[in-house]
């Protein structure tokens, strides 16, 4: 059976958003892909057969695992790929590159960048890099591309672009800077302009009777504001991903903002997280909703905690949807929102917010949390809350022109997929 593989959008991270990615790209397959299947390469160790459910339909693929590990002599290893490349010798990872009809890669939505330190970057170029040298078609899915900090990097961003057989840029301004690499280089008919595919995720409605009591208190009477509380911009470790300093304390801004909901507002709050873990310390949501959840002893009726035993990037999506209004951080719980037709502001932290509002013309939903002071944000947020009908209208006339275009760019890339040759110049 034919078959592409998938880097760059793990299942088994934890982070919801990189789910959804992936989630959204095995639907497309299934859909255009002709019985096709996915290898997706995660974390986890050796050959496995998994399904994900996306609304009523479950999606089979198959994963490997791979990982920067200095243990080379784990297939997992990218250094054991690498050398396997080289020398003809056996890995699973290898030879389902070299058997694919493509090789997607989606650099986690907005990764292909150093903003998030070297190490980083070597993680998200090597994978390219290896189907490239290896001579295979590499189609780079829509994504955020830079910003490039050193010379180096962008040198590297630059000889990756070039050569890819296909480039899909997520917004207009990553689509300038994709432009602005390729140089003499831009091919129309291999580099696009394309929206994030997570806006076609389908949402899953959680089963079962322990769901049943969230459910009814989100049909009770009196609205209700979504918020994703981000564990990234609780724990204040935003400079080594964003090279800037947040100039709000956030952690405040969540506080006002909960608090002023419940007393000014006939609101109740659904917290929603979008990145799991029980590492103390990390930079979990979880344990965001969690810290925040004890500190202000709200009432239960009024401020509720979505529950994350199961919870996934559909049935995340789902809950969202249920929402009359939704803020967040984290880029893809704000997709989750808008692509429902929720209302929804963002507080950004990096350049990558802005671009991708406007894809449904909803840039001014979003205020900069580099820029702005605590108060301003939380007013800013308030504000869009009470002016959530007429976004709601807003949104509501630019999401039909956003799925056709979705719809059409999933069609276009899974069908190309299955008749790509590696164009490049250069791959060995």
């Amino acid at each position: 059976m034919t078959h592409v593989t998938l880097a760059g959008a793990a299942l088994d991270s934890g982070n919801l958003g990189v789910g959804a990615l992936a989630t959204s790209i095995l639907e497309a397959v299934d859909a255009h892909g002709d019985g096709a299947h996915v290898v997706v390469f995660d974390n986890g160790i050796g050959r496995r057969k998994n399904v994900v459910v996306a609304g009523e339909k479950s999606v089979e693929y198959r994963a490997l695992g791979m990982r920067n590990s200095r243990r080379w002599h784990k297939p997992e290893s990218l250094f054991q790929m690498r050398l396997a490349a080289r020398t003809g010798l056996p890995n699973p990872a290898v030879e389902a590159m070299k058997t694919a009809a493509a090789c997607l890669d989606i650099s986690g939505g907005d990764s292909f960048t150093d903003m998030y330190g070297p190490e980083r970057f070597q993680l998200i170029t090597q994978p390219k890099e290896l189907v490239l040298n290896l001579g295979l078609p590499l189609v780079l899915m829509p994504q955020t591309y830079g910003p490039y900090y050193s010379e180096e990097a962008r040198e590297m961003a630059t000889d990756i672009v070039r050569r890819a057989s296909s480039a899909w840029a997520r917004d207009e301004r990553s689509y300038g800077l994709l432009c602005e690499l390729l140089g003499a280089e831009y091919d129309p008919d291999r580099h696009h302009l394309g929206v994030d595919v997570a806006f076609g995720l389908t949402p899953t409605e959680p089963k079962g009777t322990e769901f049943d009591g969230l459910k009814e208190w989100l049909a009770a009477p009196h609205p209700v504001a979504g918020i994703n509380v981000s564990g990234l911009l609780m724990a204040k470790i935003t400079k080594k991903t964003t090279r800037d300093e947040l100039r709000i304390d956030y952690r405040e801004v969540m506080k006002a903002l909960i608090d002023r909901l419940v007393s000014q507002t006939d609101a109740r709050v659904l917290l929603a997280p979008h990145v799991l873990g029980r590492t103390p310390g990390s930079e979990s949501d979880e344990l965001a909703d969690e810290a925040l959840m004890a500190e202000g002893q709200y009432d239960p009726q009024r401020v509720r905690a979505l529950p994350t035993g199961g919870l996934t990037a559909g049935t995340a999506k789902w809950w969202i949807s249920q929402c009359d209004w939704f803020s967040g951080a984290r880029m893809h719980s704000t997709i989750a929102g808008l692509s429902t037709g929720v209302p929804t502001a963002a507080i950004a932290y990096s350049i990558k917010t802005e671009p991708v509002f406007a894809t449904v013309g909803q840039e001014s939903q979003v205020i900069d949390g580099k820029t702005a002071d605590t108060s301003d944000v939380v007013e800013f947020l308030l504000d869009r809350w009470s002016a959530r009908d007429d976004t709601r209208e807003s949104l509501a006339r630019h999401l039909p022109g956003l799925r056709e275009r979705l719809g059409e760019q999933m069609a276009e890339i899974v069908g190309s997929a299955f008749t790509a040759t590696n164009r490049s110049a250069g791959a060995a």
